[in-house]
C-alpha cells in the first residue's frame, strides 16, 4: 500500500504472507515498511529493500551483489590503491634519474 504523507513525502507498505517462521512450521503474514521517500518509486523500492534485508538477515536467501554500500567502499578503497602506487611508481621514476 503507497501512502502519501505530508504533501510530497510517500511511504510503502508491504504484507507478505505465508513467511515461514524459524520458531515452527506455521505460516505467517509479515508487514514490512520502507522509508520515506520524495518519489513513489523510490518509496516502493525502500519497501523491497526492507523486505530482501529482513530475508537475507533471517538466512532465507543471499544476494551476491546486494550491499552496494560495501562494493563502493570497496571500490574507494581500490581507487585509493591506485593513486598511492601510481605516485610510489612516478617517485621511483624519478629517483632512477
Amino acid at each position: 500500500m503507497l501512502t502519501q504523507i505530508d504533501g510530497d513525502t510517500f511511504i510503502t507498505r508491504l504484507e507478505i504472507d505465508n513467511i515461514g517462521s524459524k520458531e515452527s512450521c506455521d505460516r505467517e503474514t509479515k508487514e514490512f515498511l520502507g522509508s520515506s521517500a520524495l518519489t513513489k518509486n523510490l518509496s516502493i523500492e525502500n519497501a523491497y529493500h526492507t523486505v530482501l534485508t529482513h530475508l537475507e538477515n533471517e538466512k532465507r536467501i543471499v544476494i551476491d551483489d546486494y550491499n552496494a554500500e560495501h562494493v563502493s567502499k570497496l571500490k574507494a578503497d581500490v581507487f585509493r590503491s591506485n593513486t598511492w602506487l601510481m605516485l610510489f611508481e612516478n617517485k621511483a621514476k624519478i629517483l632512477k634519474k
